[in-house]
């Protein structure tokens, strides 16, 4: 349509209508045409999101094999066994001394106590000694009333089996330290001393051995 024939259409109503609605027509149609048109492009995938990067286990330790104990140079000496003989003699021994105390004499005593007593050695073993003494030493009355204290010495024969076969004063050390009673006799005294000790030391045993041996005693009585 050229503008002649345009100019004409405006001037007739109706084709003045007919050619605006072509004219919107042509509008549309082209409008339509360029919403129709869609180009093809490639979609993007979205990224995934980053996963955390995963902790490395903690390095296993290393195995170590334990020290092999070194062996002992030498093997520890294995503890003696208990001899039998030794267990029996100590348990007759000790039934022994039971019955010797209960007739009154004294428990077994180790030989060689004269010359210990002398030196005044004191020693555990001879502690059985001093308490038969203690529990059994009697101050004659003579000897009391005369006043008289001091020392009777007596020596004793013992047996291989360590009974007493023999005794006799060896010597006196004896003095009168107290008033003496009137009447009493020093003589007397001094004999009932000795006689005592004698009675004393009678009652002593001893240990077994291979001979028979002596021992030298002493015999002390002090007044208090």
């Amino acid at each position: 349509m050229n503008v002649k024939s345009l100019l004409t259409a405006l001037c007739n109503p109706a084709r003045t209508l007919a050619v605006g609605s072509l004219l919107l027509a042509a509008h549309a149609g082209q409008a339509q045409n360029s919403f129709n048109v869609w180009e093809a492009k490639p979609v993007t995938k979205p990224e995934p999101a980053a996963r955390p990067a995963r902790k490395a286990a903690p390095a296993a330790a290393p195995l170590v094999a334990p020290a092999a104990t070194p062996a002992p140079a030498f093997a520890p000496a294995a503890a003696p066994a208990p001899n039998n003989a030794q267990s029996l003699s100590k348990a007759r021994r000790k039934t022994q001394d039971s019955l010797q105390v209960a007739k009154g004499y004294s428990m077994t005593l180790r030989r060689g106590l004269g010359e210990r007593l002398r030196r005044n050695r004191y020693s555990k073993a001879d502690s059985a000694y001093y308490m038969f003494t203690w529990q059994h030493l009697h101050y004659p009355s003579a000897a009391l009333h005369a006043g008289l204290a001091g020392q009777v010495m007596v020596r004793l024969n013992v047996s291989p089996a360590g009974d007493v076969t023999n005794s006799e004063v060896t010597g006196t050390s004896i003095q009168q330290e107290s008033q003496a009673d009137k009447g009493a006799s020093a003589a007397a005294g001094k004999e009932a001393m000795q006689r005592s000790a004698k009675e004393l030391l009678w009652r002593l045993r001893f240990e077994p051995a291979s001979g028979a041996t002596q021992e030298e005693i002493p015999v002390r009585y002090v007044l208090q």
